[in-house]
């Protein structure tokens, strides 16, 4: 479920980059502003699940996230322009970047734990 929620908040900030740049201004503004209400839904939920989990590090990346989404909202409402695309088409590729990394850690986790293992338990695995 986390990763999965991960990849989705990724899409989204693909989405809003995407949206930016191929709608026209005024459908593109309000377009980001739906998915930067959406990134923050999920984000939050994602930073709930990843707390009770015990997932410090993506609990602080999801919240991290969800302030992000909070202050594109903010911003949405308050900048208008070229200057808002800009903001929003940024913050859409910090969002990608940032949940598509934390979604790669258990895996780099795991990974480093196989190759850290005796070779009698690597052959196991």
């Amino acid at each position: 479920m986390q990763k999965l929620s991960k990849y989705f908040i990724g899409s989204l900030g693909v989405a809003l980059v995407v949206g930016i740049s191929v709608f026209p201004n005024s459908v593109a503004l309000w377009l980001a502003f739906a998915i930067a209400i959406a990134v923050t839904a999920v984000a939050s939920a994602d930073a709930a699940v990843s707390s009770i989990r015990g997932q410090r590090l993506a609990a602080g990346a999801s919240t991290a996230i969800a302030a992000g989404g909070a202050f594109l909202i903010v911003a949405s409402l308050i900048f208008e322009g070229v200057s808002l695309g800009w903001l929003q088409a940024i913050a859409g590729a910090t969002v990608t970047f940032v949940s598509l990394g934390v979604a790669a850690l258990p895996q780099r986790r795991a990974a480093l734990s196989v190759a850290s293992a005796p070779a009698e338990t690597r052959q196991a695995i």
